[in-house]
């Protein structure tokens, strides 16, 4: 009589059989059957591609509850036992969608590349009431498609009418990662900045740009007129690519010109808000009257505040109509528009009714202060 020890290993059913030589001859016995069942699990593993994955693009990856030779935990309380996913290490970046319920000691995860470059990532969780990290994944995400064309500059100030260089585009999936076959001449459709006050509508770069590893390398300058925050866009059209506004925020120049603002008006005269030289002609036969306050301003309109001591301006009219209250307004120290004079409603407000009768050349016209370039209105019929 012989004996032997047999171990279980992997889980499934399992025939087993001793053989021997009796008398010198070959015998074979009769066989055993019987079912190796899973043991207690101790560990998880995780288990998925390692191949590159596209920034934008989603992997699901396996965690699996184990015992010590493999098997699969597919029953009894640690088959359930709840498992998460986290990345480790790694100059790149993932998201991961909730992961659903352990069922039969398995559970699965959704992983979103995000941010270009290696990831590692692991699945964790509590087996038999100890907490257990499973064996970690390696691999790489790299950047997806062309989703945007991001605008800076640099400096990102400027001043009003100066020509700003250095802006520079570049283009980038959605997680922001720069698409380096993104490359050759393309159309770019520039938009967003601001006509300034008096009218100066903004310049910007030229059409065509060229791109070397996803970043522009044509010299490309613009010319801003609005003070204040400018957004620049460029949309690539070929093929298309979202533009992505960049912030240049531009100053306004020395104070030089005096402006007619916050101008309304009525009595038929034609609308719009004038700055320096206003001409209106009127489109019916009531008197028109002319509401405005007098601003400090650069040569382009934009505002600018008073630095030296107060500014006096008279308005004065030839040619026939009349004011009511004072035409003689201030501009204080600190301030960059009129803050007393005017007719008494509006505090620093002009307001000027034309000729009765067939007017035709009704002018307004300023004296200051300072060595500032005046604005006059005129109307005609």
């Amino acid at each position: 009589m012989a004996t032997d020890v047999v171990t279980g290993n992997l889980a499934g059913s399992v025939t087993i059989k001793a053989t021997g030589t009796v008398n010198g001859s070959a015998t074979n016995s009769n066989t055993l059957t019987f079912t190796v069942t899973f043991g207690t699990a101790t560990q998880i593993v995780l288990s998925g591609s390692t191949a590159s994955l596209a920034s934008g693009t989603a992997r699901t990856f396996t965690a699996t509850i184990e015992d010590a030779h493999g098997n699969t935990v597919t029953s009894g309380a640690d088959s359930t036992d709840a498992l998460s996913f986290s990345q480790t290490t790694g100059t790149g970046s993932v998201s991961f969608a909730t992961p659903s319920s352990t069922s039969g000691g398995v559970a699965t995860d959704v992983v979103t590349g995000e941010t270009a470059g290696p990831v590692t990532i692991k699945a964790s969780g509590t087996v038999n009431g100890s907490a257990t990290s499973s064996n970690t994944l390696t691999f790489t995400v790299t950047f997806g498609t062309a989703t945007q064309i991001v605008v800076s500059s640099t400096p990102a100030t400027a001043t009003a009418g100066s020509t700003i260089s250095g802006i520079t585009l570049t283009a980038e999936d959605a997680a922001g990662n720069t698409v380096t076959t993104y490359t050759g001449s393309h159309n770019i459709a520039w938009s967003g900045a601001t006509t300034s006050p008096a009218g100066n509508a903004p310049s910007y770069p030229t059409t065509a740009v060229s791109f070397t590893s996803g970043t522009s390398t044509t010299t490309l300058t613009a010319t801003l007129f609005a003070a204040g925050s400018n957004t620049i866009t460029g949309s690539a059209t070929s093929p298309t690519v979202t533009g992505t506004s960049g912030v240049i925020n531009v100053a306004a120049l020395a104070a030089s010109h005096l402006a007619w603002t916050s101008e309304s008006n009525s009595g038929g005269m034609l609308s719009g808000l004038c700055y320096f030289t206003c001409t209106y002609t009127s489109e019916g036969g009531s008197r028109p009257t002319f509401k405005s306050k007098i601003s400090l301003t650069d040569q382009y309109g934009n505002p600018v505040v008073n630095s030296g001591s107060a500014i006096t301006v008279t308005v004065s009219a030839s040619g026939g109509g009349t004011f009511t209250g004072s035409a003689v307004v201030t501009i204080a120290h600190g301030a960059s528009q009129s803050s007393s004079g005017g007719d008494g409603t509006v505090a620093g407000e002009i307001t000027f009714t034309t000729q009765n009768g067939f007017w035709t050349t009704d002018t307004l016209s300023m004296t200051n202060t300072g060595s500032y370039t005046n604005a006059s209105a005129s109307f005609s019929r």
